[in-house]
């Protein structure tokens, strides 16, 4: 993922990350949808999915229309993906 070049903040904290650091995102990443999984079921697996698509595929709409990514730009990509996820669960409650 490419920082934007006005966003200092990004470019600094892109230096220096090591394939640890983005086997702890995933790590993370397993441990909540796992969780989700054990406290509701498949519910809690197709909400916790539906979150993860919402913040990247907004991640890559901004991405590719903006040219990098910037602080801003993701946390707008959290609540996307946050508003998928409420979506999802209320579309799964009234099933």
């Amino acid at each position: 993922m490419r920082y934007m070049p006005e966003s200092n903040y990004g470019a600094m904290l892109s230096q220096g990350v090591k394939s640890t650091h983005k086997l702890f995102v995933a790590l993370v990443v397993a441990v909540a949808t796992g969780l989700s999984f054990l406290y509701a079921g498949v519910f809690g697996l197709v909400v916790a999915g539906t979150v993860v698509v919402g913040y990247s595929l907004a991640i890559r709409f901004v991405s590719k229309n903006l040219q990098g990514i910037s602080g801003d730009l993701l946390g707008y990509a959290m609540v996307v993906g946050e508003v998928c996820g409420l979506v999802a669960l209320a579309v799964l409650q009234a099933w």
